[in-house]
């Protein structure tokens, strides 16, 4: 499992990292789509989990509003407004993906960090004396 980790936190650093064959690559929209949505992932990712440790919580709600923004934007597009794309709707969905990933991998650091949970110790019952 330590590898799969290792290796999600090196895709996700050569994604964020600018080098000359990405930039040759991918255009400033695609760029900009791509960063966008996983900026936007990643933060509904983090305010969700400030309230809910559910992972798949986290990942849904996370997911669903960069897909529903970049859903909007190319809405926003077709009535004209812009071009619509399904190739900026591509990086869209590949910049939720590093997004999510970012939010999960820097959660598991927290976690490691913290250590096991500890149960919370239970409050003595309420009592009254007369």
């Amino acid at each position: 499992m330590t590898s799969l980790r290792s290796a999600a936190l090196v895709i996700a650093i050569a994604v964020a990292l600018p080098s000359p064959v990405s930039a040759q690559l991918l255009r400033r929209d695609d760029r900009l789509h791509l960063g966008l949505s996983s900026l936007i992932a990643f933060g509904a990712y983090g305010v969700v989990a400030l309230v809910d440790e559910r992972e798949w919580v986290r990942v849904s709600v996370g997911g669903a509003v960069a897909l529903a923004a970049g859903i909007a934007k190319e809405l926003w597009d077709l009535s004209g407004r812009g071009d619509p794309s399904w190739r900026d709707f591509g990086f869209d969905v590949i910049g939720t993906g590093v997004g999510l990933l970012a939010g999960w991998l820097l959660g598991l650091l927290v976690r490691h960090v913290r250590g096991p949970d500890e149960p919370e110790p239970t409050p003595a019952p309420l009592t009254f004396r007369f």
